[in-house]
C-alpha cells in the first residue's frame, strides 16, 4: 500500500485543508486492507483511526539506489498485523545471521524478480516468496520434488512451459521459472478474485484445498478468508512468515537487521549464443568465474547446452556482450586448435575472413600458426598427429564435434576399449593436419551424420566451389558420406556471400 510521508508538520497542516479527500481515500485504503480479513480476527492496522493517516511521521528518505529500499518502500503486506504475522517476525529474526545469507543469495537475481512482478503488476512483496520457498537458492530440490527458486514440481512445470529432462531442467533456469511463477501466481490470483492471501495459500498447498477450506469456512458461519481458512500447518505459516518478511525488509532497522547492499539495476540476462556451448569455455572465452557460471546456471547438469537446444544461458549483462562478441570472432579464425583460437580470441587477431587482401590474409595465417607453434613445443611439420591434453568436460562425444572425427576413430588411435572413459589429464592423438596439405593451408575433416555440402560450406565459411576444388571425390557428386575424410581450406579461396 502506498505510504504517506511528510518533510514537516506543516506539510500535515496543509493536508488538512483537504482532509475531506484525504479522509475517503484514507478510509478505501483501510478497506482494502482489511480485505481478506476476518471481522473477528485480532488483526490490526497501524492506520489511526481518528483521520486514517499513519499517526507516526517519517522523514523523506533519499534515494541511494540500493534496491532493497526501493522494493521496502512499495511493499503492500508490511501494514498487516495479526498474531501469527508476529510468531513468523520471531521465527524469521532469530535466526538474524542465518537470514543475512540468504538475502544475500538473492543479489544476482533480485532486480530480475522484482521487474518481472512489477510489470505483471503483482504486489512486490511477491518478491520475497523464494527466500520462504528456497532460500534464494536457484538449485534447491524438495524431498516432494519441487526444484528451484519458485518450487515447481514437474506437472506444474510442464503445464507452464518448462522443460524438465535429463538434459535441461528449467525449474533451475532463474529468468525461465520467473516467468512461469509470474504467469502461475496470475492464474491462480484470477481464480481467488483478486485475493492475494488466498492467492499465495493456494500456491503453497494447491487452488483445490485452498477451495474446500474457504467451503468448510462458509459452512460454520465464518467469513471466507484467509485467516479463518483451516489449512495444514505449512500452509498457516507460510503467508504469515512471506508478510512477516515483508515487514523485515520495509523496516529492517526496527528488527535490528542488515541488509546487504544491492544495487537497483540489471545484472543478470538471458542470451541465446546460437550453438552448443559449454560453461567452460564461456569462462575461458569471457575470463569468468566458472563457480559464478554454474551457480546462475544449475539447470545444466552436464554444464552445456544441450545438443538440439535452447542454446540460452544465463549470465551477468557485461559477460553476454563479451562472450557473443568473442563467439563471433571465434568463428571465424583458421580451423587450429582450440587453445589456439582462444589465445587468439585474447589478443584479439585479425581473423583471414576479417582482413580483406590475399597479404592480409597470408599475414594473419602466419600469426595463428606462429602462436600455434608457441602453444606446442613439439610441432613438426611432418606428424600426423596433435597432442590433445583432456580437461575438465571433455568427453570423446565433445571432442567428435569439435574436430570432426568420428568416436570410434579417436578410440582406435588411442587404444581406448569401447567402454574405457578418458580421463582430465590424459593425452590423445587427434589428426588435424597431414603432410600433403599443410603447406597449402588445408585440414582435414571427417564428414558427420547431419553433414551436406552446404551445412559443410556454411560451418567452415566457404563456398562449395571450395570444398569441391580440392576434394575430387565430390567434384561431380551432390551427396558425402558419414565417416568420410575431406580436405577442407582454413581460409576462403573464393568470395562468400553472407545474407544478412
Amino acid at each position: 500500500m502506498p505510504r504517506l510521508l511528510y518533510h514537516t508538520k506543516l506539510l500535515a497542516l496543509l493536508s488538512c485543508i483537504t482532509c475531506g479527500t484525504a479522509l475517503s481515500q484514507s478510509q478505501e485504503q483501510a478497506q482494502t486492507l482489511q480485505r481478506g480479513i476476518s471481522a473477528d480476527s485480532e488483526l490490526t492496522t497501524t492506520v489511526d483511526a481518528a483521520q486514517g493517516l499513519k499517526s507516526e511521521f517519517k522523514p523523506l528518505s533519499l534515494l541511494t539506489g540500493d534496491l532493497w529500499e526501493r522494493l521496502g518502500k512499495s511493499f503492500e503486506f508490511s501494514e498487516l498485523n495479526n498474531p501469527r504475522i508476529e510468531e513468523q517476525l520471531k521465527f524469521l529474526n532469530t535466526g538474524g545471521p542465518e537470514l543475512n545469507k540468504k538475502l544475500v543469495k538473492a543479489t544476482p537475481f533480485l532486480f530480475h524478480i522484482a521487474d518481472q512482478l512489477e510489470r505483471a503488476e503483482i504486489p512486490l512483496d511477491i518478491a520475497l516468496l523464494p527466500l520462504i520457498e528456497s532460500a534464494f537458492n536457484p538449485a534447491a530440490l524438495s524431498s516432494e520434488g519441487a526444484a528451484g527458486l519458485w518450487q515447481f514440481i514437474p506437472a506444474t512445470a510442464n503445464h507452464y512451459d518448462l522443460t524438465v529432462e535429463k538434459h535441461l531442467d528449467q525449474r533451475l533456469d532463474v529468468i525461465a521459472s520467473t516467468r512461469a511463477a509470474v504467469r502461475y501466481l496470475n492464474d491462480l490470483n484470477l481464480q481467488f478474485d483478486g485475493d492475494w492471501l488466498l492467492t499465495l495459500a493456494a500456491y503453497n498447498t494447491g487452488p483445490g484445498n485452498v477451495r474446500k477450506a474457504l467451503r468448510q469456512a462458509m459452512e460454520n458461519g465464518a467469513e471466507p478468508t484467509y485467516w479463518n481458512l483451516k489449512l495444514s500447518t505449512e500452509t498457516q505459516n507460510y503467508v504469515p512468515r512471506l508478510i512477516a518478511a515483508s515487514k523485515l525488509i520495509s523496516n529492517p532497522q526496527k528488527y535490528g537487521l542488515t541488509l546487504p547492499p544491492v544495487p537497483d539495476q540489471k545484472k543478470i540476462q538471458s542470451t541465446d549464443v546460437g550453438r552448443r556451448i559449454s560453461l567452460h569455455l564461456v569462462a575461458e572465452l569471457t575470463s569468468s568465474a566458472i563457480d559464478e557460471l554454474r551457480e546462475l546456471n544449475p539447470g545444466l547438469p552436464n554444464e552445456r547446452t544441450p545438443i538440439y537446444g535452447p542454446h540460452r544461458l544465463t549470465l551477468p549483462v557485461d559477460v553476454s556482450s563479451r562472450l557473443l562478441d568473442r563467439i563471433k570472432k571465434l568463428e571465424h579464425l583458421p580451423l587450429l586448435d582450440r587453445q589456439t583460437q582462444l589465445e587468439m580470441v585474447r589478443r584479439n587477431i585479425s581473423t583471414p575472413l576479417a582482413s580483406g587482401s590475399p597479404t592480409s590474409k597470408a599475414k594473419t595465417l602466419a600469426k595463428s600458426r606462429a602462436l600455434e607453434k608457441e602453444n606446442n613445443d613439439n610441432s613438426d611439420k611432418n606428424k600426423r598427429f596433435e597432442t590433445h591434453t583432456v580437461r575438465y568436460g571433455d568427453t570423446l562425444w565433445s571432442l567428435s564435434k569439435t574436430t570432426g572425427i568420428d568416436i570410434d576413430t579417436l578410440r582406435l588411435w588411442n587404444n581406448l576399449a569401447d567402454d574405457e572413459p578418458i580421463r582430465q589429464g590424459e593425452s590423445l592423438n587427434i589428426a588435424y593436419l597431414t603432410p600433403d596439405s599443410e603447406d597449402a593451408g588445408l585440414m582435414n575433416y571427417r564428414v558427420i551424420p547431419s553433414d551436406s555440402l552446404s551445412t559443410i560450406a556454411e560451418k567452415f565459411h566457404l563456398a562449395i566451389s571450395d570444398i569441391r576444388r580440392w576434394n575430387t571425390s565430390v567434384r561431380n557428386e551432390d551427396h558425402i558420406q558419414a565417416g568420410q575424410l575431406l580436405r577442407i581450406p582454413t581460409y576462403p579461396t573464393t568470395p562468400v556471400q553472407h545474407t544478412q
